[in-house]
């Protein structure tokens, strides 16, 4: 007899019974299903009276590849139940007659019962998760991605175990109960229970009842409670208050709770809860937010991402109220609620259940509030402003601070619409920030820009090749040009062609007939510049920047009965972003980040409850998140530009209307920044529920996840044109220019140096995951417990929905556009043996001793990487996209003037197209991780934990340049590339690896007498041949080469210590000290101390070129020669390291440096807050907070400049930091 894929589950989850083929079933009540021959069967496991609630209706046909005849019965066999007969129906076969419990509704079946061992792997992997999605709404769910259980043992005072005792757990904040009942061993099982706080009561005939108060449940958490009942009348009642179990000892996961109180009360700048993450060990914050926040990556959600045991930043899994909630683009956090709103929320760091899948590094698991039967609520408001804040490190004292204004505000409500049966919870917050950006920018005087240089015109700097003076800063008229020697000369503008002398009155103009009519009209747009005596940075704007952000969050929570509960919750964050750019109107000259960018946030999740018995429960999750973002200019969405000002050739595209970009070097560039508009639609669409057991010492899970992904992405780099100036063409030699030359004057000529212009494109990027997963914790010995797990995801290639992108066939030399005949459909198979085995175990060796020993293994797929900017789609791909380049040696105009504009755009333009693939068979990059953890209790309420922590990661996806020369030489020649009639690539491939070890120390001390505090110190080392996949030219200098960029990974943190802590003052009326009543003790009771302190070693750094010496047009970091250890025994931001200790190579080759052999500057921080309470009445009471951030205002600095082609002066310079210096924050709170 064939089974379905659950049928052991089903055994080894029901009582037993023979099966009518002589089966010995452990266990009694399962359910078999025979087809004819060896066609499939079906085992279920569950009671089967769910069934008269959800009636099996037909979950579809799938195609018949052979089967059962018409006719041919099939039966169901139940012990103690009759034989089913069978009907046909057209399509479908019903059941007629039911067992009994069983007489009410239908049952359908499909008809067709194909062979699954003729199936391929993926239908049936497809139709396994199918089926166990449709069972799990009728069995049962042991559900804690969001929630909590309690376990224990029921004893009588002799040590004896006692079968059939009650439990009763009971929320003191809703009054819901949860009653179980011991089994034979005495052991017990409440779950899933809301976290929150409870009390326990153990109750048996002949036993007195006794009751535990003050237990807290967090996030995920499984705690052990055992009962010693006293013989007594039922009547009578033992009460104990007393320390919660600290240890956690029925899981072997690594992590750590953060709970409402200390996600409220430490300081955080900005207010943004996923900061708390790295207070964890392990965790090590990879990109520092800038001053003020300015940095906003595409999500809208600034703050950057933290690397965790080793694992790339983008490979976190961030979860709220159980439902997916990452950003498709970045890997980030895709809605961030209000701190206020946040229960608690759980990062675990290593060795997770296998209900997580997606990636591989932590998960991030995150509860909202939610109403109680009391009506509770809160207002704030939050403000900050420059007058409080400290000068920045390298501004000068007489620099007038930057305005800032910012206000965070909001309040929460929640209560019962229904007591103990209906609650909401509400919350809302605004935040108003009203700034403004010093900029120094370099712009052209008002003479310069109506070609009048004579203002430039300098000292003798050379000769040329007729003998004649060239004067610094001298301007010549390329249509001169000729040679003389061997070398390039040219006449100057109003000098002698003769002696080279200069004519009074002429010298250093160009004359009007030379000068372009469009490109007077953009000179025009410049400011004048406005710092007297400056030639560079002589202009300064003080650009205004607001942001407002309105974000609310809405739950409900209902107990239809004391079996079934909802919750629904929804999100909405309507966030508006404006910066200013260095320029007024069109003539604008800002970047990315300057302009309008409006980000709309959704986020929904729904979640139903249905506990079938104390044993059986189903949890279904639905949610979707919805992220809405621009990025554009404030010019954008004008018309196409007047006449004076339309480029020729640039197409009218009211999707990204605006000027040309001009971009003359050493000056402000003109026109709409590149890269806009930016238009980000992500969507993601999640689907879950989780089916178990608990029987005797076993408790299992299986369930299946479905997750739709969109994210659709418009960004194109140089829409509207882009035209770079370089001043080559008016120097009298482009190769010698002996200081002459003006890209201004050049741009009047109308003689770009490089031309680009970029087609228009949209990609609609999709993928599908299906996961399954089983899991089961068992207690192998009262001291000891197993858990074993295995996941499966499947995960679809990502594929674009209108079939607009290609790939690269390295084997004939073409392009593949999606749809072409003998190639995967989505231009990638899919990897289907993604299984992921998880191990752990949770052993207690004392029982006298607070003591836990945990260990565990497992297997981690991420499905998640090629998701950001337009380096890694497929759709940026000829004949869908192409941005061609007309480039000029600066003897010889290219293709494009100003007089002549760009020529049809068409593929043919692009002969040396870039191309963008990816391996045709791609492997699913995999982290394997381990850990072996002891946790130990010590007096007062404080647990300490060592730890040892791996992980190697596996087929991580690398960047290679598969276009790139072979074989460096002293000249760039196109044609010795290996496909010549292309340009650079971008080949993504998975052929990464990396390795982390590290030991991890841990203290906490839960809040007990006034004092919380937790301390994580991690050493460690990450080692890897590859950074993160995005924006920052992460390819190897070498492709040919890879193993030469293994190295110290870029988010290696050796050393990090951060401890967070909150103390109550023992001042005051009630405290220790000055126990008194009166003004005096008001004023001086109720006071907390806080805060955050952090400790860490430096990033490390390559240094650099920033040319390619060995001409083979690598795009990767190219690194020197290292002839020493570069350390400087007073290293400051003056200078950080020896930049005589990496030359440039004196061949034409590659540097001979390590990856990552320097280390940047560390962190000393902390941030500190001052708390304190009045109380206005019983109910109500007001906090004040001053909180200081960067407190001691301690520099910490950025990377120093890597670049030794920089030169003395700027190579190996620090020029700026990476966290704020000290700003101050005040607050008012009520609560009541």
């Amino acid at each position: 007899m064939a089974r379905f894929g659950v049928a052991a589950i089903g055994k080894a989850a029901l009582p037993g019974g023979n099966s009518p083929a002589g089966e010995k079933l452990t266990h009694s009540g399962s359910v078999n299903i025979h087809a004819c021959s060896d066609r499939y069967a079906f085992a279920r496991a569950a009671q089967i009276n769910a069934l008269r609630r959800h009636p099996w209706e037909a979950f579809g046909r799938h195609h018949r590849r052979g089967g059962c005849g018409k006719g041919q019965g099939e039966s169901f066999s139940f012990p103690d139940w009759r034989e089913v007969a069978v009907q046909d129906k057209p399509g479908y076969r019903k059941i007629k007659s039911l067992p009994r419990g069983l007489r009410s509704g239908n049952i359908w079946h499909p008809r067709s019962t194909c062979d699954l061992r003729k199936e391929s792997p993926v239908r049936r992997t497809i139709l396994f998760m199918a089926f166990t999605c449709l069972i799990s709404t009728a069995l049962t769910t042991l559900a804690q991605v969001d929630t909590a259980s309690v376990v224990g043992t029921i004893r009588d005072s002799s040590g004896a175990v006692l079968a059939g005792a009650t439990v009763t757990a009971t929320n003191v904040d809703t009054g819901v109960k949860t009653a179980v009942q011991s089994g034979p061993d005495g052991n017990y099982v409440i779950t899933p229970l809301k976290i929150g706080n409870y009390s326990l009561s153990a109750e048996a005939s002949g036993f007195r009842k006794e009751v535990r108060q003050s237990i807290v449940l967090n996030v995920q958490q499984s705690i052990r409670l055992d009962f010693n009942l006293q013989v007594g009348s039922v009547t009578e009642t033992t009460s104990v208050i007393g320390e919660p179990p600290l240890l956690e000892t029925e899981a072997a996961a690594l992590g750590d709770v953060v709970a409402a109180q200390q996600v409220e009360e430490l300081p955080l700048n900005g207010r943004r809860y996923t900061d708390l993450a790295t207070l964890t060990a392990g965790v090590a914050k990879i990109t520092e937010g800038p001053v003020n926040g300015a940095q906003t990556p595409t999500n809208g959600n600034a703050g950057g991402s933290f690397s965790v045991n080793g694992t790339r930043g983008d490979q976190n899994n961030f979860i709220l109220d159980g439902i997916d909630n990452n950003s498709n683009d970045n890997g980030d956090v895709a809605i961030v609620s209000s701190v206020d709103a946040i229960a608690e929320f759980k990062v675990q760091t290593s060795n997770y259940s296998p209900e997580f899948g997606r990636s591989g590094g932590a998960v991030v698991n995150a509860t909202t509030k939610s109403g109680t039967n009391k009506f509770h609520g809160s207002a704030w408001e939050f403000l900050r402003n420059e007058a409080l804040d400290a000068r920045g490190y390298f501004e000068s004292p007489s620099d007038k601070k930057a305005p800032y204004k910012q206000n965070q505000f909001g309040g929460t409500l929640g209560g019962p619409i229904i007591k103990q049966k209906v609650f909401f919870f509400g919350d809302y917050e605004g935040t108003r920030i009203n700034s403004a950006q010093t900029v120094f920018e370099t712009v052209p005087s008002v003479a310069e820009t109506t070609g009048d240089f004579s203002d430039l015109l300098g000292p003798k700097s050379g000769v040329d090749a007729l003998g004649r003076p060239v004067y610094q800063g001298e301007i010549f008229n390329p249509a001169t040009t000729r040679t003389v020697n061997g070398s390039t000369v040219r006449d100057g503008f109003g000098f002698d062609p003769t002696t080279g002398l200069a004519i009074p009155g002429q010298a250093n103009i160009i004359p009007k007939q030379y000068l372009d009519s469009i490109a007077l009209n953009y000179a025009s747009l410049y400011p004048a510049p406005n710092v007297p005596g400056a030639q560079g940075n002589n202009y300064r704007v003080n650009a205004p920047g607001t942001h407002r952000v309105d974000q609310t969050d809405a739950r409900v929570d209902e107990n239809i009965s004391s079996k079934i509960q909802l919750f629904q919750r929804f999100t909405l964050v309507q966030d508006h972003r404006f910066q200013a750019p260095p320029f007024r109107g069109p003539a604008d000259g800002g970047n990315y980040n300057t302009g309008n960018r409006p980000l709309h946030n959704r986020g929904l999740a729904l979640g139903y409850t249905h506990t079938v018995s104390p044993k059986l429960v189903n949890d279904l999750r639905y949610g979707f998140n919805r992220i809405y973002y621009i990025s554009n200019s404030p010019t954008y969405g004008q018309h196409y530009p007047p006449a004076g000002f339309q480029v020729p050739g640039v197409p009218n595209d009211s999707s990204v209307n605006g000027l040309t970009r001009f971009a003359p070097n050493g000056y402000r560039g003109l026109g709409e920044p590149l890269f806009t508009p930016t238009t980000v639609i992500s969507q993601s669409f999640q689907l879950n529920d989780t089916v178990s057991l608990v029987h005797g010492k076993h408790m299992i899970k299986v369930g299946p996840e479905i997750r739709w992904d969109q994210f659709n992405m418009q960004q194109i780099a140089q829409p509207r044109g882009n035209l770079s100036f370089s001043g080559q063409f008016t120097a009298v030699d482009p190769g010698n220019q002996m200081g002459s030359g003006n890209s201004i004057a050049d741009m009047l000529l109308g003689l770009p140096v490089s031309a680009k212009i970029s087609t228009v494109t949209f990609f609609h990027n999709r993928q599908h995951t299906y996961g399954a997963f089983v899991e089961d914790s068992y207690k192998v010995l009262p001291n000891l417990t197993l858990d074993l797990g295995l996941r499966y995801d499947y995960a679809t290639a990502v594929y674009d929905a209108k079939h607009r992108q290609s790939n690269f066939d390295y084997t004939k030399g073409i392009i593949v556009p999606a749809g072409t005949p003998g190639y995967p459909k989505n231009l990638a198979t899919t990897d289907k043996y993604d299984f992921a085995p998880r191990i752990g175990l949770s052993y207690r060796p004392f029982q006298s001793r607070p003591m836990v020993i945990r260990a565990g293994y497992g297997r981690f797929f991420t499905f998640q990487e090629i998701r950001t900017g337009d380096p890694l789609q497929l759709a940026y791909n000829l004949p869908f996209f192409f941005e061609p380049t007309f480039q000029s040696d600066g003897l010889t105009p290219s293709q494009v003037t100003l007089a002549t504009g760009f020529p049809a755009l068409g593929p043919s333009q692009a002969p040396f197209a870039g191309v963008t693939s990816q391996d045709w068979n791609p492997h699913t990059a995999v982290y394997d991780e381990w850990n072996l953890n002891i946790e130990y209790q010590l007096p007062g309420q404080i647990v300490i934990s060592p730890a040892y922590v791996g992980t190697k990661g596996t087929h991580l996806q690398v960047l290679m340049d598969r276009n790139q020369i072979p074989i460096a030489s002293p000249t760039f020649d196109q044609s010795r590339r290996p496909y010549p009639q292309y340009g650079p690539f971008t080949s993504i491939s998975n052929r990464g690896n990396s390795t982390y070890h590290a030991i991890q120390l841990k203290a906490e001390k839960r809040t007990s007498h006034g004092l919380y505090f937790l301390s994580a110190f991690t050493y460690s080392k990450a080692i890897n041949d590859q950074p993160e996949i995005c924006c920052n030219a992460p390819w190897p200098q070498d492709s040919y080469n890879l193993q030469a960029e293994k190295g110290l990974a870029d988010f290696d943190n050796r050393e990090r210590w951060v401890t967070s802590v909150d103390y109550e003052l023992p001042v005051g009326r009630g405290k220790p000290f000055l126990n008194q009543g009166g003004a005096l003790g008001k004023i001086l009771g109720g006071w907390h101390i806080g805060g955050i302190v952090t400790f860490r070693s430096g990033f490390p750094f390559s240094p650099a070129m920033g040319y390619d010496p060995t001409n083979t047009g690598s795009q990767g970091l190219l690194r020197t020669d290292q002839i020493g250890s570069g350390h400087l025994a007073h290293a400051s931001p003056n200078l950080w390291f020896n930049i005589g200790d990496f030359p440039v190579p004196a061949c034409y080759c590659f540097g001979n440096a390590h990856k990552n052999v320097l280390e940047g500057p560390g962190e000393k921080s902390a941030d500190v807050s001052a708390r304190k309470f009045f109380n206005l009445s019983e109910q109500v009471r007001l906090e004040f907070r001053a909180e200081f951030f960067n407190a001691f205002n301690h520099a910490v600095f950025s990377q120093p400049d890597n670049y030794i082609t920089d030169g003395p002066g700027a190579a190996g310079v620090i020029t700026g930091t990476v966290i704020p210096q000290r700003q101050i924050q005040f607050a008012l709170k009520l609560q009541f």
